[in-house]
């Protein structure tokens, strides 16, 4: 009989979703009917007992309403209300001529009982709605004025943010209690009309008690009705138990919680509430909820004003489509007079984002390499999944791990720096010096290459190492968009994925979205932003290896200019190599 689901439970009402917005404003629109509804059977009682000489038409708008409150939507799944709503109804038809005693009766189990709750549960629950509605409106204008305070105003910050916190709770005791009142109401719904039909009809039983053939069909259905409304009421007393106890609960549990920042113990965020600067004409800021889905980093707007319209949930769309190709920076690069704000870099936009405190963007910082990190490692297992049979099949030759030397050894941080310096390599101009090894690597046959690999090495540039000009390279910087070779992509594979994510163009499948970026950098262009201010001279190949992979590191890593770049003059590089 009774229906307990899609409640609105205290987690739910804490964390103040969109889902919950949407599921709240589903709720108000149900009470809202049924209070309509109620008061519709409520009139067309009143007019029965008013309009005596009109009897039959007045029962037959009461019966009416009662057979439309029934039928509606909201009981499509409880079959037991129209089934007994129906029954009640049917035998009633066949009384209507001799029901002028029950009138009386009539108003003070149906009309008298739907009145008291409409002026007591339903309106305690309305009023606990305006207040909700009033103190989120209060809270979003003491959340801009929190938010939009310069950093030099420190005695308006804090104002500010006293005032945030003490709208703050009081908002979300008095989210908890709607939530309470709203589900109490819902729940008392189907037990105020069934329950007061059985009395209604026991009461006409009773007058036609003597020789009502049609009464006697009805008496087992009323007597299990009663017994199954006796249950419900036991049931909705323990649930409303239950409810207490839950309210409780979530009331104590809001005390021991933090009233901005991340929860206690939390040291990385993938979803919640930020700031957005948007990309329009002013530059105007958003509050948005953003939660990692699926590799892709999802914004979805709370309230159905930023809908596509009251019945849909509010729309989302998608920020960062691929984070394999996104990276984090503590701090925008344009400057910012908001306070928290870090930036999210992709090769086509750049998003800057806005916490509550120092503590939650640390912790959503560390949720986006986290996820990037993972998005990444997930595509190398596919990827070399998919391309091992292929390259078996090629018979190619094996490849040298970027992370180790040629010689087979791990490539620890300087050891391949002083081997480097120390082995005899030909330079630029010539000269009969001992080949080195990616000129070695280079005269080995070359892989089949996919289709999105062919594509990339099509661009004009990207048929040498970016680096060290050596040719046919094997790897690639996806971040970067350059192609490099064996020894090159092991320094860069020293630096670590947050400055340059390293994959192999034949081992690893280049996806789409990786080959475009590929495709729209290239080594030519990537160069010309590094080095287009400065000339190399022709020193020998180890050194324009190492210098240009420690000038890369230097702008990407650190966001430093390059002040000297020369081959006489060298500079310890913050990642352990030296740097011309």
């Amino acid at each position: 009989m009774m229906m307990f689901e899609s409640e609105l439970t205290p987690e739910l009402c804490l964390q103040d979703t969109p889902r919950y917005r949407h599921l709240l404003r589903q709720k108000e629109q149900h009470v809202a009917t049924i209070e309509a509804k109620f008061r519709k059977v409520t009139k067309a009682c009143n007019e029965m007992l008013q309009r005596s000489e009109k009897y039959s038409e007045s029962v037959m708008g009461f019966l009416g309403s009662l057979d439309t409150l029934s039928s509606d939507a909201a009981y499509a799944k409880t079959t037991s209300m129209k089934t007994t709503v129906g029954i009640f109804t049917s035998t009633l038809k066949e009384l209507e001529s001799q029901r002028s005693m029950l009138m009386s009766q009539a108003r003070t189990t149906v009309s008298e009982s739907l009145l008291q709750f409409l002026s007591t549960t339903l309106k305690e629950t309305q009023d606990a709605g305006k207040l909700y509605h009033k103190l989120n409106d209060e809270l979003d204008t003491c959340r801009l004025k929190y938010a939009s305070i310069p950093k030099s105003k420190s005695a308006e910050f804090l104002d500010a943010k006293n005032l945030l916190t003490a709208t703050q709770g009081v908002f979300v005791h008095a989210s908890l209690d709607y939530a309470y009142k709203v589900n109490v109401t819902l729940s008392r719904e189907h037990s105020v009309v069934i329950e007061q039909l059985v009395a209604y009809m026991y009461a006409v039983n009773m007058f036609y008690v003597q020789g009502s053939d049609t009464m006697a069909d009805v008496d087992a259905f009323l007597k299990r009705t009663s017994k199954d409304m006796s249950a419900a009421a036991d049931a909705l007393k323990q649930h409303k138990h239950n409810m207490e106890v839950k309210h409780a609960d979530a009331q104590m549990a809001l005390m021991a919680r933090p009233s901005l920042g991340c929860p206690a113990g939390c040291d990385a965020i993938t979803e919640g509430y930020l700031f957005r600067r948007e990309h329009n004409t002013f530059r105007s800021w958003t509050r948005r909820w953003l939660c990692i889905k699926n590799g892709a980093l999802i914004a979805q707007p709370r309230d159905a004003k930023d809908s596509r319209g009251d019945g849909d949930p509010p729309r989302a769309d998608t920020m960062i489509q691929d984070l394999r190709i996104c990276t984090t920076r503590t701090e925008p690069t344009e400057g910012t007079d908001r306070q928290f704000c870090f930036e999210l870099i992709t090769p086509t936009t750049t998003w800057v984002l806005q916490a509550v405190s120092h503590q939650q963007k640390l912790c959503w910082i560390t949720g986006m390499q986290r996820a990037i990190e993972s998005a990444l490692n997930s595509a190398m297992l596919k990827g070399r999944s998919s391309s091992s049979g292929r390259v078996r099949r090629d018979s190619a030759p094996p490849a040298v791990d970027p992370g180790t030397s040629p010689t087979g050894k791990p490539f620890v941080r300087g050891e391949y720096r002083d081997r480097a310096l120390s082995t005899p390599v030909e330079s630029a101009e010539g000269g009969g010096r001992k080949a080195s090894p990616t000129s070695a690597a280079a005269a080995s046959p070359t892989p089949p290459a996919s289709p999105g690999t062919a594509s990339v090495l099509r661009v004009p540039g990207n048929n040498v190492c970016a680096d060290c000009g050596a040719s046919q390279p094997s790897w690639c910087s996806i971040n970067l968009g350059i192609t490099l070779c064996i020894e090159c992509s092991g320094i860069h594979r020293s630096f670590g994925v947050h400055v340059s994510k390293v994959r192999s163009l034949y081992m690893d499948m280049l996806e789409p979205a990786v080959a475009d970026v590929m495709r729209r950098i290239g080594n030519d262009r990537s160069n010309d932003l590094y080095f287009g201010a400065f000339r190399f001279c022709q020193p020998p190949l180890h050194r324009v290896r190492i210098s240009r992979c420690c000038c890369r590191c230097r702008v990407c890593r650190y966001n430093r200019p390059i002040v000297s770049v020369t081959c006489t003059v060298y500079c310890l590089c913050p990642c352990g190599l030296h740097v011309c």
